[in-house]
């Protein structure tokens, strides 16, 4: 399919009226002609520059899911270097981009999925990319693991087409062969279609590939670990399997795999999902255990990111906080609990801590009366001071910005 087809029927399209900003449809339609183009870098330019316009904005904009049709066409036919990003772009506007890329964990899918499709301002542009779900599922046979990789999570998104979805994973896994695709059509299975999968999931806890073997038990971990609703948990999650998995989780967190992510677990998310499948398993197993494994997790992920996880595990780890009086000395801490703090006062990217400030963490240390994040945190845990890089202040604009 050559630049024509892909573009067609895109200047019948009022572009400047479709939008509140004439900007906005203009700009779009610049872009999905650059996607088409003959410079490689300007497509690539073109789609990082549609990744800002379309998932940076309000999804309720006629523009954005009037761009869908022409991204399914660059996805299916478009440039190598233009489809995967193509792809990339329709599973974010199917689910959400404010809920951003990874494959959700932990989370209830069909409580998930209602509250979005209920009262949510992008069911319109949601339904243009689940109109050509079928067509874009035909992508699991592509040559490319990267396209099979991301035609799952696209599709793992649209539960509508659950079960459709969940027979061609099925089929899928039966010849594939490409690790990171393997491992993200598992994860995919247990949120389609969670008791249906228990079967196929626990035979490949027994893969000698870490990263597919990891896959299958936080799979199964997100099945077995149903919160309150103890009738969604099928019958073969006995404390044998539980505990195989819990041991997964923690040996998992103990080893370096930082360098290996799959596309929807960029900077580390295996080892967040991991932490907070850990912190389910809270009512089965030592908390001590848990709470250095999730340590171990902590490590390596970005610490910006860490607020919410690092400050839920600050609340299990120091379960009763005093009311009053000052806080518990560090050696009068277990030694998980040193472990948790010195894995969040000793992180390598502890001196940034001041530029990104930790919300929910700082508020969960202050209940535990300790120290807040920085400087004062690696003090209390006898640990040297760190030089404060300081905080750039924004760029001035050099002209007019539209």
């Amino acid at each position: 399919m050559d630049s024509s087809d892909l573009l067609a029927g895109l200047d019948a399209i009022d572009w400047p009226t479709l939008s509140p900003s004439p900007y906005m449809g203009d700009a779009i339609a610049h872009e999905l002609r650059a996607a088409c183009g003959p410079d490689s870098y300007g497509r690539e330019d073109a789609m990082s520059q549609l990744l800002q316009l379309l998932c940076g904005r309000c999804l309720r904009d006629p523009a954005v899911w009037t761009a869908v049709p022409f991204l399914v066409r660059l996805a299916l036919a478009g440039q190598h270097n233009v489809r995967a990003d193509a792809l990339g772009i329709l599973s974010d506007l199917a689910y959400g981009c404010e809920r951003g890329s990874n494959v959700p964990t932990g989370i209830n899918p069909d409580t998930r999925f209602d509250e979005l499709i209920q009262g949510d301002d992008w069911s319109l542009c949601r339904d243009a990319v689940l109109k050509s779900a079928t067509e874009l599922s035909q992508l699991l046979q592509d040559p490319d693991p990267g396209i099979r990789e991301k035609t799952v999570v696209l599709l793992c998104r649209l539960p509508e087409i659950g079960q459709s979805s969940t027979a061609r994973l099925v089929t899928l896994l039966t010849t594939e062969h490409d690790r990171k695709v393997v491992a993200t059509a598992l994860e995919a299975l247990s949120l389609l279609a969670p008791a249906r999968s228990v079967e196929l999931l626990t035979r490949y806890l027994g893969t000698e590939d870490w990263l597919v073997r990891w896959a299958a038990a936080t799979a199964l971990a997100r099945i077995g670990t149903a919160g309150d609703n103890k009738t969604a948990v099928p019958p073969q999650f006995d404390d044998v399997l539980m505990d195989q998995l819990f041991a997964e989780l923690v040996a998992f967190a103990a080893t370096d795999h930082v360098t290996v992510f799959m596309d929807h677990h960029r900077d580390g998310r295996l080892y967040t999902d991991t932490a907070r499948l850990l912190l389910r398993f809270a009512d089965r197993q030592s908390v001590d255990t848990i709470v250095t494994a999730i340590a171990d997790c902590l490590q390596n992920y970005y610490l910006p990111a860490l607020d919410d996880l690092a400050g839920d595990a600050v609340m299990f780890a120091f379960q009763v906080a005093p009311e009053s009086g000052s806080g518990p000395a560090f050696a009068d801490l277990s030694p998980a609990q040193q472990r948790l703090i010195t894995a969040l006062a000793d992180h390598h990217l502890a001196a940034t801590v001041r530029q990104y400030p930790q919300q929910w963490l700082t508020q969960a240390l202050a209940l535990a009366q300790l120290p807040p994040p920085g400087n004062a945190l690696r003090r209390y845990a006898g640990l040297p001071p760190l030089e404060v890089p300081p905080i750039r202040p924004p760029d001035r604009p050099t002209g007019p910005t539209l």
